[in-house]
This record gives structure tokens, sequence and C-alpha cells, in this order.
């Protein structure tokens, strides 16, 4: 009797649905993920408005159609573009998010800045560094 009560209780328990919540994307997650990024200036914030001002702007023209691809599984691609800068190796990289405000790509820290639907604006961790050395990108 006790054993057909076991095998009753393990036979109830081992057919409840487990439910599985879905893991909740960051609205920064998804404004990343959403499309391409294209670099669009370089350079260090002197006047410190936390932007790449024209006279600040140090891209190469070679740079300036670098796109970025950031996958939802953490993986992502660089495209050199038509512009080409022949940079050698691999186009992949890693990524990850860490809240909304610090995006690590292969092991390089950087802070977000900035994150909307067109524009996006990171600072490496760089803590050596006097002046701010921002990246911008755009949509």
């Amino acid at each position: 009797m006790r054993i057909l009560f076991i095998l009753s209780l393990i036979a109830i328990v081992g057919c409840r649905k487990q439910k599985v919540e879905p893991v909740e994307e960051s609205n920064s997650f998804q404004l990343l993920t959403k499309k391409a990024w294209v670099l669009d200036a370089i350079g260090f914030d002197d006047n410190g408005n936390a932007v790449v001002d024209a006279g600040e702007n140090q891209i190469k023209d070679c740079e300036s159609d670098n796109s970025y691809l950031f996958h939802s599984s953490g993986i992502g691609n660089f495209y050199d573009n038509a512009k080409a800068c022949d940079i050698p190796g691999d186009n992949h990289f890693t990524w990850n998010l860490t809240g909304d405000s610090v995006l690590t790509i292969s092991h390089q820290k950087m802070f977000v800045l900035k994150l909307n639907e067109t524009e996006m604006i990171l600072q490496p961790d760089l803590p050596w560094l006097t002046n701010k050395f921002l990246l911008s990108y755009r949509r």
C-alpha cells in the first residue's frame, strides 16, 4: 500500500508541467541587437560634453563605413565594407551587456553613455587616460 502511494505521488509530480519564464531582454539589449551600427566618430572628449565634436573626431576615412552587428547569441560581426582599411583577422567578436550600461566586447569593457534607435556612444574603460576616449555609432 505504501509503495502504491509513493508511485502515485511520483506520477503526479512528474506529470506537472514546469512553468518556464522567458528571459526578459532589456530595452538596451533590443536596441543593440536590432540592426547594424556604423562607426561615426572616434576621439577624445576634450570639452567634456560626452560627444565627439567635429574638431575632436579622429576617424579615418576608411573607418567611416565600418559596421558592427550584435547578434542576440552574444556573437557579433565586424564588416570593413567598401572603404576598406584592410584590417587583418577575424570579423567575429564576442559581446555581453551587463545591465544597461556596461558592454564588454572581446574582453574590453565599455561604458554605454548613450543608446537609442539611431545613436550609440561608448567609452572604453581606459582609466589611465585623463580625457574620455569615445566611440560614436549611428544607424
